[in-house]
């Protein structure tokens, strides 16, 4: 079974979709706590240091997820920022093991996007954060809730993102296969620049 992120996974980083979903998270902060720059880029360096998780350090300064998902995703032009893969959905159907994905953005901007990639109709799961069962804003809660549900051990669930520790640090703690989607190389992981490498990678049980 695989579970893949979304964002900065299943279509690159560089996508403009993605830089203008960071200048919108930006924004958003600025705006609710009145900083200028300066002091935006001061509080995203202490947040990150201190909550590898987002939705955690926004909450710290009392900023709430839902805000966050409708005045940063579902502001997003997801058609005319993001380009369309005709790869994607082949690639993901030859993998021939179910596919999930874990994503911290609201379902509606999910949905737009996964639509827009072709691939919404051919996933066994989609799942956003808080996550609607437990209210955690952890990703391990789902990887191990699917883990359970579909009989396997940790180390048959291949976790697939393009960052460590909000992706991958727990699950890995776990002992579940994990693969770093990133142009910088982590010692920790098997890492790749895209996912069209995935096959490719040694040392992760297929």
């Amino acid at each position: 079974m695989y579970i893949f992120d979304q964002d900065g996974t299943l279509y690159p980083r560089s996508s403009s979709l993605f830089q203008q979903m960071h200048e919108y998270g930006r924004r958003w902060v600025a705006d609710r706590l009145g900083l200028d720059d300066a002091g935006v880029a001061e509080l995203y360096g202490r947040l990150r240091a201190q909550f590898p998780n987002p939705l955690d350090g926004f909450g710290s300064v009392g900023l709430t997820a839902d805000d966050y998902h409708r005045s940063v995703f579902d502001r997003l032009d997801v058609e005319a920022l993001l380009a369309a893969d005709p790869r994607l959905a082949p690639f993901l159907e030859s993998l021939g093991e179910p596919v999930h994905v874990a994503t911290l953005s609201s379902i509606r901007f999910s949905d737009r996007v996964l639509t827009h990639l072709g691939v919404r109709d051919m996933l066994d799961g989609r799942f956003c954060f808080p996550d609607p069962e437990t209210g955690s804003h952890y990703k391990v809660v789902v990887y191990e809730r699917l883990r359970i549900q579909h009989g396997l051990e940790p180390h048959q669930v291949i976790v697939v993102g393009d960052n460590f520790e909000l992706d991958l640090a727990d699950a890995l703690a776990r002992g579940y296969s994990c693969v770093l989607v990133n142009d910088a190389a982590d010692p920790r992981v098997p890492t790749i620049p895209n996912i069209y490498n995935l096959p490719a990678i040694s040392g992760v049980t297929w």
